[in-house]
């Protein structure tokens, strides 16, 4: 009996070997196995992360330009209303100052031309210096002749 048991252990001690042995096996296939996945988990995940930056980097570019778009067409928008608010600055100081200016100018020319003598009446003013000119000369060089005389 004692033999038999004996040959029991040694059986049961022979398949746990072999268990153990097939146990290392499995485990060394799954490690194997387990590494695997991971180099394949870590390039897909590479590969996504640089697909994810490269699209990051697009939109990035897309809403600059669009910023950019915005901006100038802010600018634009702007420049027009500055524009238009000189525009009415500089019509209302025409309308108040360079008018006025004008109006008054306009009254003192008005005066003037009041005062002026009539380009007829110079004219006729003009004749009349001249006959007297005439005349004084024929006065004078009939003095003249009287004086020899």
């Amino acid at each position: 009996m004692l033999a038999a048991i004996q040959e029991m252990f040694t059986q049961q001690k022979a398949e746990t070997k072999e268990l153990l042995a097939q146990q290392e096996i499995t485990t060394k296939e799954l490690l194997t196995q387990q590494e695997i996945t991971t180099k394949e988990l870590l390039a897909q995940q590479e590969i996504t992360t640089k697909e994810l930056l490269t699209q990051q980097e697009i939109t990035t570019k897309e809403l600059l330009a669009q910023q950019e778009i915005r901006t100038k067409e802010l600018l634009a928008q702007q420049k027009a209303e500055i524009l238009d608010e000189t525009t009415r600055n500089i019509k209302f100081l025409l309308d108040t100052e360079v008018q006025t200016r004008f109006n008054l100018l306009a009254e003192g020319q008005q005066i003037i031309l009041e005062k002026l003598v009539p380009a007829s009446r110079v004219e006729a003013l003009e004749e009349d210096v001249q006959v007297l000119k005439t005349a004084v000369r024929q006065l004078s060089e009939d003095m003249e002749q009287l004086k020899r005389a």
